[in-house]
C-alpha cells in the first residue's frame, strides 16, 4: 500500500452530523496536522456540513438546539436520525421513539414552557430528517469513495454515534472498502471497546487521546495493511482486542502543531456560501481541569476519566498559536476548548497576546470557561485582550447547594463575577442547575431571594436539571443522596443491546420511577422551583440597569430592575462610603474597621441596612458585595477588533 497516492488521499478523516455547523472540528484539524509532519497526506470531510446542506441551514440548527445539552432539551433526538440506518430493527421504531418523548416532554422536563414547545414542534423535523437518513449516508459514501482512501478514521462526539457506525457499516460493504478508525468522547474506555467488538465495521478504535499515536498507526496500516494485537500501541483497541488500559493522555501539549483548518472553510464556502464571514475558530490552551485535580465539581463528567490529570501548553506557546490564529483570520471569533481557563493564563496571558503585533493588528473575540471567582483586575485584563464572552461555571446562588455541588465557590463570589465581567464589557453564559442530590426547597427559596437583586447582570441561559455522567461524582463516588441510576431510557431507542447501552451509555437517570418523574419534571420538585422558572424567564424578557456614577462626593444611580424602589438615587457621605468599600466581596468584620475612623458602628449598620432594603447591597453570609455596575470601570482601552459571527 504506497503512500501519496496520485489524486488520491492517504487517510480521510470524517466529522459526521450532529455538531455545530459554525465552527471547524479542531481534533481532526490538529490530526491533519499531525499526519502531514509524518508525510502522510489527508484531509478532513465534514460531512455535517454536507448535510445542513442536503436539509437547510435552519432546520438542521432547529435540530441542534433540541440536541444541545444543558438547554434542558433532549440529548437523544438527534441519535435516532440515525439510528436505524446504524442497526436496523435491533432497535425501537423512530415512531416508538416520538411517542415516549412527546410524553416525557409534555408535563414538562425541567425546563420552562417556551422551550418544551419549540421542542415539540421540532419532531416534525426530526421526522424528515429521520425520512432522508438513507439518501444522505449514500451520498456520503459515494464522496468518500471517490477520494480513493487507504484508511478512513471517524471522530465521534457528543450525538455523532450513530450517524458514524450507519456510515462505516456501508463503507465496509463497498469494493476495495479502507480501513475504519475511531476514536472521541463516545470511545474512550470501555466504550471504544464496546464499539469494536459490537459493531463489525470498525478495525481499530482509539480509546484516549490520539495525538502522539496517530501517525505511527496510520504509517505503518499504509505500509502493512494490518497491525498484529499485539504491537498496537498503548490505547488502541480491534476487533479482535477489546482489552483496555487507563485512556491514554498527551502531556507535552506544546509539542502539538497548529491545526489546519482550511477544509473545513473551503467546504463551508462551497456548501453554504451565504455563512462566508460567519465562522468561529477554536484553540485548546489545556486539557483536563485544575479544579478537579484538586476537588472535582459533583456534577461534572466532562473528558471522562482524564479530567483531573490537569496539562497545559506554556503561555508564550499558546499567545503564539493565537496570534497566528488572528493573522489567518482577522477579528474572527476564537472559542478556546478548555475545561477552564488555566490560572496561570488567565493572569499571563492577555498581556503575552498583547506583545504580539500580529495579535495587536488583528484581534480575535475570545470566548473562554472560567472558575466562578474571578477578581475585576482579571476581568480588566481579560477585556483589554478581547475576550467578549466567557462561561463563567455559575450554576446556583445558594451556598447550601454550592457546597453540595463542591463548587469550591461562594454565591456571592459568584455574583462579583457576573458583576466584573459585565461591567467590562464582557458577556457571561451561565446556568441554573436544579435537582443537585440533597438539595432541598428551601435551598431553592435562597436562590429565589438572590436572583431579583441581580437582574441587571448576564441572564441565565436557561434552567435545567443536574445530569447524571459517567465520569461525574455521582457515579463514581454516590452517596446516600444520589438516587439508583441506570442508562437513561433515551438509549433504548439509539443502542442495539444491553451490552453495548451499558458499556456505551454517558448519561444515566433514576431507576424508581418516583424520582425519575422528579428528574423530569421540576413542578414536582415544590413551588420554589417554579418560581425560580418565572424568575429566570422574565430576567431574560426584560432588560434591565443598575449603574453607578461616582462623581466623588456625590453617587448618582440609575436602577430600572423590576424590584427597583425608586428610579434614581443621589447618595452621599456613609452611604457611599460603604459602596464604595464592598465594589469587591468585603467581610463584615473588615468593613467595619475600615469605616470606624470615620462612622460610629451603629451609623454603619443603618447604612448597611438601608442599601440591602433598597436591594443596592447585596448580604449573603458575614459578606457584602455592592450590586451597582460603575459605568467608568470598563472604559479602559481594549482591542478593537475587526467583524467575528
Amino acid at each position: 500500500m504506497g503512500i501519496n497516492r496520485e489524486g488520491a488521499v492517504d487517510v480521510l478523516f470524517v466529522a459526521m452530523p450532529f455538531c455545530d455547523e459554525y465552527m471547524p472540528c479542531l481534533t481532526l484539524a490538529l490530526f491533519k496536522s499531525v499526519l502531514s509532519r509524518a508525510g502522510i497526506k489527508s484531509r478532513v470531510q465534514h460531512e455535517y456540513l454536507y448535510y445542513a446542506s442536503r436539509i437547510g441551514l435552519e432546520k438542521y440548527r432547529s435540530i441542534m438546539q433540541v440536541c444541545t445539552i444543558g438547554y434542558g432539551h433532549d440529548y437523544f433526538a438527534c441519535e435516532t436520525v440515525f439510528a436505524e440506518a446504524a442497526h436496523g430493527k435491533t432497535i425501537s421504531s423512530f415512531d416508538d421513539y416520538i411517542r415516549w418523548m412527546k410524553g416525557k416532554h409534555l408535563p414538562g422536563k425541567v425546563f420552562a414552557v417556551r422551550q418544551r414547545e419549540e421542542t415539540l414542534h421540532s419532531l416534525a423535523l426530526f421526522q424528515e430528517a429521520h425520512a432522508m437518513a438513507e439518501a444522505c449516508l449514500e451520498e456520503a459514501c459515494a464522496r468518500i469513495m471517490a477520494q480513493r482512501p487507504k484508511i478512513v478514521a471517524f471522530l465521534s462526539m457528543f450525538q455523532q454515534h450513530n450517524a458514524m457506525i450507519a456510515l462505516a457499516r456501508r463503507l465496509k460493504k463497498e469494493k476495495d472498502a479502507p480501513l475504519i478508525l475511531a476514536g472521541g468522547a463516545n470511545c474512550e474506555g470501555d466504550a471504544g471497546a464496546a464499539l469494536a467488538e459490537h459493531i463489525e465495521a470498525f478495525d481499530y478504535v482509539f480509546t484516549g487521546e490520539a495525538d502522539e499515536i496517530i501517525a505511527p498507526l496510520c504509517t505503518r496500516l499504509l505500509q502493512d495493511g494490518t497491525v498484529p494485537d499485539s504491537e498496537l500501541p498503548h490505547g488502541v483497541v480491534s476487533r479482535t482486542r477489546q482489552k483496555c488500559a487507563p485512556a491514554r493522555v498527551t502531556q507535552n501539549l506544546d509539542a502539538l502543531p497548529l491545526p489546519d483548518f482550511s477544509d473545513y472553510f473551503r467546504e463551508r464556502d462551497m456548501l453554504l456560501p451565504r455563512m462566508k464571514g460567519h465562522f468561529i475558530v477554536t484553540a485548546e490552551g489545556s486539557r483536563g481541569c485544575w479544579w478537579a485535580a484538586r476537588h472535582p465539581c459533583r456534577f461534572c463528567g466532562l473528558n471522562g476519566s482524564t479530567a483531573h490529570l490537569y496539562r497545559t501548553k506554556s503561555t508564550d506557546r499558546f499567545a503564539d498559536e493565537l496570534a497566528e490564529l488572528a493573522s489567518r483570520y482577522p477579528g474572527a471569533q476564537c472559542y478556546f476548548t478548555d475545561n477552564i481557563l488555566s490560572l496561570t493564563h488567565q493572569k499571563e496571558l492577555p498581556s503575552a497576546l498583547l506583545q504580539r503585533e500580529a495579535y495587536r493588528n488583528n484581534g480575535l473575540r475570545l470566548f473562554t470557561e472560567i472558575k466562578s471567582n474571578m477578581t475585576e483586575e482579571d476581568a480588566k485584563h481579560l477585556a483589554e485582550a478581547g475576550f467578549f464572552w466567557v462561561q463563567a461555571g455559575i450554576e446556583s446562588f445558594s451556598d447550601g447547594i454550592l457546597r453540595l455541588m463542591g463548587k469550591g465557590a461562594t454565591a456571592i463570589r459568584q455574583v462579583q463575577t457576573l458583576k466584573h465581567c459585565n461591567a467590562h464589557g464582557i458577556n457571561v453564559l451561565w446556568y441554573i442547575l436544579t435537582g443537585t442530590p440533597g438539595e432541598t426547597e428551601e435551598l431553592c427559596r435562597e436562590v429565589n431571594a438572590v436572583l431579583p437583586k441581580i437582574m441587571h447582570l448576564s441572564a441565565p441561559n436557561t434552567v435545567t436539571h443536574v445530569m447524571f455522567h459517567r465520569y461525574n461524582d455521582y457515579m463514581r463516588h454516590p452517596d446516600d443522596s444520589v438516587p439508583a441510576l441506570r442508562p437513561d431510557r433515551g438509549y433504548d431507542f439509539v443502542f442495539p443491546n444491553e451490552d453495548f447501552i451499558r458499556r456505551a451509555a454517558h448519561l444515566f437517570a433514576p431507576v424508581d420511577e418516583a424520582e425519575l418523574a422528579r428528574y423530569y419534571d421540576y413542578r414536582q420538585l415544590g413551588p420554589a422551583y417554579e418560581t425560580l422558572y418565572e424568575l429566570s424567564e422574565a430576567w431574560n424578557r426584560t432588560r434591565q440597569l443598575l449603574y453607578m456614577k461616582d462623581k466623588g462626593a456625590l453617587v448618582k444611580i440609575l436602577d430600572t430592575r423590576l424590584i427597583a424602589r425608586r428610579p434614581m438615587y443621589y447618595l452621599q457621605g456613609i452611604e457611599v462610603e460603604v459602596l464604595r468599600a464592598c465594589r469587591n466581596v468585603m467581610k463584615e468584620e473588615k468593613l467595619m474597621k475600615a469605616l470606624a475612623d470615620h462612622y460610629e458602628e451603629a451609623r454603619i449598620r443603618e447604612a448597611l441596612s438601608w442599601l440591602e432594603q433598597e436591594n443596592l447591597l447585596l448580604h449573603i453570609g458575614p459578606e457584602y458585595l455592592a450590586l451597582p455596575i460603575d459605568r467608568d470601570a470598563g472604559k479602559q482601552k481594549r482591542l478593537i477588533v475587526g467583524r467575528g459571527v
